[in-house]
């Protein structure tokens, strides 16, 4: 839980690479420690930080690990948050894709957004 939480101090601070190193750490230990609860959080933190580098197709892959696990251990709060942050995740890359393309032809490929 100490890792989560210093690693969201240096996400504010914009050290993404810190950041990430930390909620790594955060990710194992809730994994090998068998706390599914933080585990699910560790990972929508890991997606997080996928989301502020734009690299939304990896956000997406842990926010739905997220969502998995909140689902299997009956998290109904956790369950709404990871779904809200699915959508905001392909928000940005409808967002991005308008914005590089305004006709709204798919030219551009989505995994370079």
């Amino acid at each position: 839980m100490v890792w989560g939480e210093l690693a969201v101090c240096y996400l504010g601070l914009g050290d993404d690479e810190k950041a990430m190193e930390l909620f790594r750490k955060a990710e194992r230990v809730d994994y090998e420690c068998g706390v599914a609860h933080n585990y699910q959080v560790s990972l929508a933190n890991i997606g997080n930080v996928h989301l502020h580098r734009r690299d939304y197709f990896t956000a997406i892959d842990y926010y739905q690990r997220a969502l998995a696990l909140a689902r299997q251990i009956k998290d109904p709060v956790s369950v709404k948050k990871w779904t809200r942050n699915i959508n905001l995740a392909y928000a940005r890359i409808r967002l991005a894709v308008d914005t590089t393309n305004p006709r709204g032809a798919q030219t551009a490929e989505l995994g370079q957004v």
